[in-house]
């Protein structure tokens, strides 16, 4: 190189940063998200080209977070419905992304956007469309507190199908790959879905 102009010289050196940016892997998806008290919780795990995903809802399904925004009265009939319709799924539910479907930016950090494997629950049909994770900071007086949610956006029903939404809130250190769990004393991540 040293017989190149260095303009030249400058755009090797572009060439290569871009295409071994272009061939770096991206993260796993292997995580677990589960409150200190179970409530609900997420096992994602990536394998053969999908990323299974376990949703448990620890004390049933009359207790699933499904709503996270604000709240008025006339709200009320609405939310009545979708809690019935919910409290019908069941406590455990397995579908599978595809991992074309994903993207990720860090491995606690990602997005699968497209038709997951839809399941049956008591005789109703769900389609999981979306499954993300949102990472915030709310800064106050006391202090910065930071926390991670996981949103799984799916259709119930056929026909006339109703959209809903299940998110839950993490603490820092509720959510963790694999890897970190195992320097940790805590069991493994979602071993049934490491079949």
């Amino acid at each position: 190189m040293k017989y190149l102009n260095p303009s030249k010289k400058f755009f090797f050196i572009l060439l290569f940063a871009f295409t071994t940016q272009s061939f770096a892997a991206e993260p796993i998806i292997d995580v677990a998200c589960v409150t200190e008290t179970p409530t609900t919780s997420f096992f994602l795990v990536e394998k053969n080209g999908q990323v299974d995903v376990r949703v448990m809802h620890h004390n049933g399904s009359a207790y699933i977070p499904f709503r996270s925004s604000l709240i008025t009265p006339s709200d009320i009939p609405v939310l009545s419905k979708q809690a019935a319709l919910l409290a019908k799924l069941g406590d455990t539910w397995e579908f599978t992304f595809k991992r074309a479907d994903c993207q990720v930016d860090a491995p606690l950090f990602f997005q699968c956007l497209g038709d997951a494997t839809s399941f049956q629950q008591n005789g109703i049909k769900v389609r999981p469309y979306s499954i993300s994770v949102t990472d915030t900071v709310q800064k106050t007086l006391w202090g910065n507190f930071h926390h991670k949610a996981l949103k799984l956006s799916f259709e119930v029903g056929e026909g006339t199908v109703e959209n809903l939404q299940i998110e839950n809130q993490f603490l820092p250190g509720e959510c963790m790959t694999q890897e970190q769990s195992n320097h940790r004393s805590r069991p493994a991540l979602a071993p049934a879905l490491r079949r």
